[in-house]
């Protein structure tokens, strides 16, 4: 059963809050465009605290930089394509969060979009906005 409304908001708030708190983005060291689940200064992206709050490792998702994205976890959901193990870790995590279908997967893909194409913490808060008006919810987690 797709996730429902109260728990897309809840997810959304955990998101939004947690990089806000931690007061910017999470990119590989060195990087403004690879971004990470986790980064050398204990930052993480959107789907990383969702991961690390149900305790959840994120050990082995970045390699050389690059992260296993929500993407390729559909990919290898869909498919059930031969992949590296990471992508195998990552749909488990994903599915500890809750999701149990493709319409979650996409959910969880569009918050880590939200913080993966942007630049800074401006472009950050317009991103989730963006995705609160698409998919119902409340944007009041980022004021």
């Amino acid at each position: 059963m797709p996730f429902s409304q109260e728990t897309k908001q809840a997810l959304f708030d955990e998101a939004a809050k947690a990089i806000l708190k931690q007061g910017s983005i999470c990119k590989a060291t060195g990087s403004k465009t690879n971004c990470v689940y986790s980064d050398n200064d204990g930052r993480h992206c959107a789907i990383g605290h969702l991961l690390v709050n149900r305790g959840i490792s994120l050990d082995g998702l970045d390699e050389d930089g690059e992260s296993t994205g929500v993407d390729s976890a559909i990919s290898v959901f869909n498919e059930g394509e031969d992949s590296p193990e990471r992508y195998y870790r990552l749909l488990d995590g994903l599915c500890s969060i809750g999701a149990d279908s493709i319409t979650d997967l996409r959910f969880l893909e569009e918050l880590q979009k939200a913080h993966d194409e942007c630049d800074d913490m401006g472009h950050y808060r317009l991103g989730m906005k963006r995705l609160a008006g698409q998919a119902g919810l409340s944007d009041l987690a980022l004021t």
